[in-house]
């Protein structure tokens, strides 16, 4: 299969880039057979890595993660009238995560992605 991946790099980056690749800190930039160099290594590296299956480990027994939600709004909604934690709010950096504060003090992040809900200790 052959690929045609739009790439837009500045100058700026394209020197960063061209430093890193080279061990150097020569003023020149990364060319376009550079890039295609460094991308070609990355992916030969990839595919001679071994998969492997992260298995997913619940945070506790929280019945909120087996039931399906259309939004995070939904679930603070919900979080808020059952009265038992705490919102501490949005994280943004965290792709619109919930989060809260628990009775016992233990923080954890909310997030939402197909309808199906994860939570992690932050």
């Amino acid at each position: 299969m052959k690929t045609n991946i739009a790439i837009e790099l500045n100058d700026e980056q394209r020197l960063n880039l061209a430093q890193k690749y080279n061990n150097t800190s020569s003023k020149k930039l990364l060319t376009r057979a550079d890039l295609n160099k460094i991308v070609q290594d990355y992916i030969s590296v990839m595919l001679k890595a071994p998969s492997v299956e992260k298995p997913i480990k619940p945070v506790g027994d929280d019945p909120l993660l087996d039931k399906k939600w259309n939004c995070l709004i939904q679930l603070r909604e919900h979080l808020v009238k059952e009265n038992q934690v705490t919102i501490l709010g949005h994280d943004w950096n965290k792709a619109g995560a919930l989060l809260v504060q628990e009775q016992d003090g233990s923080k954890y992040s909310y997030g939402l992605a197909f309808r199906k809900l994860s939570k992690r200790r932050v």
